[in-house]
């Protein structure tokens, strides 16, 4: 016979049964609770951080790449304050805007039955609040919650959790990662071919420290023209070699890495300085008239100290001293100073022509403003050292703590620009011309160079957002057409099919690659023009290039080392 269960532990195991039920109801509910916020939460983080960067994003649309962000209707600052409870639609402000991106993503003021509530704060003021030790130029920051009715945490004397996320966008100056852009497109003519973006012949090479990029899809299909051409032993290397569309290069195994593709149009394959307009002539008042007798200026015996203003040369005619047009010729020892005042504005008529000896430039605005036919804008051979006020060191170029200089190479229809009287009467015939340096083949020639040092107080507002360039190309004399601001002007086509220039065939700037180069800071010439590097020399210079295309021609060796002072460009980003 079975043994019986005793009376008195009968239904043990149903109450066991049932507390266990209890409690893995109440886990599960407690599961189901945590999950729900988590997603709460995620969807919160969402609708911040997409009405963050909508804010910022309208506020650098409106302000551009050099405008200043201040706390007014471009770029709206507020302390942290709830959004109206229905934004306006159309948004009047960058913060309505906020507030409707994160109506739009599922949060707004009184949302999901009274439970939801977003608030912004933005401001200029540095370091972020949010995000201590970055500075930036504005900045907006989103906070979104939900309070969240619990259901099995309740009987835990919690019925509610609220779930909150946090984001702040801001509009910052990001480095920028090439060091060579070629902007050429397919359909663009240029002396390399059209379409061809770089050309390299011999035993040349090209190396750089950052990406290298070609906007050309040029692919041998019209007319045999690849985007990128060597020839021989030329070899190209870079941290990144990119091609945009289904561009491709004729000897693939002549480039380092090999050249990646992409199908879409990303910024690194457009101008960067694109919005930034051109750099602004000198006031009127910034460059007092000094016209040269004959256009020599010459410091055979003792040092020729030249004040800011603007210089030409002149003759006699009639009895009449006249503007002769002739280059500006400088020999001996010649000093530019900028008068104590830590940055000189200078503005030459008629070209530059280094003819042996010693130039020494200090920081400053050099304009050189056109060259009547037959004539160069710059022209040096050897014999002459040019330089600025940082010395090399150990033989090798280095930053500059000044305020470094900026050279814009144009004609004389340049915008703002201040004509002398004598200077007007030939102002049809100061157009652009070529830009020739066959020098630095022996020790005793050289070229020393900074651009813009834009931490440094002495550089004007103005051409802070153009550092650190120390070579500039009008955008207004290349073939391709330039709007005012400094995007390129689509409306007789596309981008890659833009409008021309009024047939202008810009010249190439040329350069003797050797050693003793050394410009220190970003190259820039416009989409359409291009630059040639010639010899059998190594030119090793910390220096970011832009221009439409480049070509080197004999055996030159390019060497970009890092430069220390990056290009920038203003972003709207998250930061956190």
């Amino acid at each position: 016979m079975g043994l019986r269960p005793r009376r008195g532990t009968r239904g043990q195991a149903l109450v066991m049964i049932t507390f266990s039920l209890v409690a893995m109801f109440g886990v599960m509910g407690l599961a189901i609770d945590m999950g729900w916020g988590y997603f709460i939460k995620k969807s919160a983080q969402k609708a911040a951080d997409a009405s963050a960067l909508a804010a910022v994003g309208q506020a650098l649309t409106l302000v551009g790449q050099t405008g200043a962000f201040t706390c007014g209707t471009q770029s709206t600052c507020q302390a942290l304050a709830s959004c109206a409870p229905t934004p306006s639609s159309p948004p009047a402000t960058n913060i309505d805007t906020a507030c409707l991106y994160a109506k739009q993503n599922g949060f707004s003021v009184g949302g999901n039955g009274r439970h939801q509530n977003v608030m912004v704060e933005a401001s200029t003021t540095n370091p972020i609040p949010t995000a201590p030790g970055i500075r930036v130029n504005y900045w907006v920051t989103v906070r979104a919650t939900e309070v969240i009715p619990q259901l099995f945490s309740a009987v835990l004397n919690f019925p509610f959790a609220q779930s909150s996320a946090r984001a702040t966008a801001a509009v910052a100056d990001i480095p920028l990662p090439g060091s060579v852009y070629l902007l050429n497109r397919e359909n663009d003519g240029g002396p390399n071919g059209t379409g061809v973006d770089a050309s390299l012949g011999g035993g040349g090479s090209l190396t750089a420290s950052g990406g290298i990029y070609l906007s050309s899809s040029a692919n041998g299909a019209v007319g045999n023209q690849y985007a990128g051409e060597t020839n021989g032993s030329a070899s190209v290397t870079g941290a990144y070699v990119g091609i945009r569309g289904n561009g491709t290069v004729d000897h693939p195994n002549n480039w380092f890495p090999t050249p990646s593709n992409t199908v879409r149009d990303p910024d690194g394959f457009k101008d960067p300085m694109r919005g930034k307009g051109q750099p602004p002539a000198p006031a009127a008042l910034e460059v007092p008239d000094h016209p040269v007798p004959g256009g020599t200026i010459s410091g055979s015996n003792g040092c020729v100290t030249l004040q800011p203003g603007t210089y030409y040369a002149t003759t006699t005619s009639n009895g009449q001293t006249v503007a002769s047009g002739r280059p500006l010729t400088f020999s001996g020892c010649v000093n530019f100073s900028e008068g104590g005042a830590g940055f000189g504005n200078y503005v030459f008529f008629g070209g530059l022509k280094f003819s042996g000896g010693t130039t020494t430039f200090a920081p400053g605005r050099y304009m050189v403003a056109g060259a009547t036919q037959g004539n160069s804008l710059l022209s040096a051979g050897n014999g002459n050292v040019i330089t600025d006020q940082t010395p090399l060191s150990g033989g090798q170029s280095v930053l500059n703590s000044d305020a470094g200089e900026i050279f814009v190479f144009t004609d004389a229809n340049y915008s703002g620009l201040w004509l002398p009287p004598l200077v007007k009467t030939i102002q049809g015939q100061l157009n652009y011309s070529t830009v020739d340096i066959q020098m630095g083949n022996t020790t005793n020639s050289y070229i020393n160079l900074h651009g813009l040092n834009v931490s440094d107080s002495a550089v004007p507002d103005e051409l802070k957002p153009f550092g650190p360039t120390v070579w500039w190309q009008d955008q207004g004399n290349s073939r391709v057409k330039y709007l005012a601001d400094g995007n390129i002007d689509i409306s007789c086509g596309s981008l890659d099919n833009p409008c021309k220039n009024n047939g202008k065939i810009s010249p190439d700037i040329k350069f003797q690659a050797h050693a003793n180069t050394w410009l220190n800071g970003l190259f820039y010439q416009p989409r359409g023009a291009s630059i040639n590097f010639q010899g059998q020399g190594g030119l090793s210079s910390p220096l970011t290039i832009i221009t439409g295309s480049i070509s080197l021609q004999g055996s030159p060796t390019v060497l970009q080392p890092y430069t220390g002072i990056p290009l920038a460009r203003r972003m709207a980003v998250l930061v956190e």
